[in-house]
């Protein structure tokens, strides 16, 4: 319904306004539609501990009740890992072996078995990686994700040398993984014209976040 306006008649004394029982029969009517619009249950009305979803809230009263009810899964799997330097060959992608994982939560990586492999629930995955390679002068340095052993669209940078120095990349990407079990993995490439370091423990690193169900 529309919103109920009061008549308080003329200034000063209120004369031809509404009554005391028809302007608060009018504020009941708009309390309840808002009552009703945040829904209120009961006899009398009362307000839900957390604004449903339908009435535009949460569904919760506290960030874990909330993305449950939003479909939100932030948090079910958070890892970072990095590694010490190692040696990217002339004109090959390299999978990288990360051996120091700084913090993980979900269980999808080991640091001495298969360190290369990130085992992805299903889900949608935010995923950034960092590579660090030291100076050369010719050539060009890449970064490359692959899933189940295949490279996919938007999964790898490519970037000409840094002339100053070495050169940095980072790729940032969104993934959706539909088969539980399916591996990620990190490759460096470069083609100076001779091996290469990257120099992955002073500043490289991987890092995994699920956002949500695939």
């Amino acid at each position: 319904m529309a919103k109920q306006t009061i008549n308080l008649g003329t200034a000063p004394t209120g004369v031809g306004g509404d009554t005391p029982r028809s302007a608060f029969t009018k504020t009941q009517s708009n309390f309840d539609e808002i009552y009703a619009a945040l829904g209120a249950s009961g006899s009398p009305l009362a307000l839900p501990a957390a604004l449903p979803i339908a009435q535009g809230g949460t569904g919760g009263t506290t960030q874990s009740t909330a993305r449950a009810a939003l479909g939100i899964k932030s948090g079910d799997v958070r890892w970072k890992s990095n590694t010490s330097n190692v040696t990217i060959p002339n004109g090959t992608y390299t999978t990288i072996n990360w051996t120091n994982d700084v913090y993980g939560v979900g269980g999808i990586h080991s640091q001495t078995s298969n360190s290369d492999a990130f085992v992805l629930p299903v889900g949608i995955f935010l995923v950034s990686a960092t590579l660090t390679y030291d100076y050369a002068a010719n050539g060009r340095r890449g970064l490359r994700f692959t899933l189940g052993n295949a490279a996919f669209a938007g999964c790898f940078l490519l970037s000409p040398v840094t002339p100053s120095g070495s050169t940095v990349l980072t790729l940032t990407i969104i993934i959706r993984v539909t088969a539980a079990g399916t591996i990620l993995r990190v490759q460096g490439f470069q083609d100076s014209g001779a091996d290469l370091n990257a120099a992955l423990s002073g500043g490289s690193n991987l890092e995994i976040f699920q956002l949500g169900d695939a």
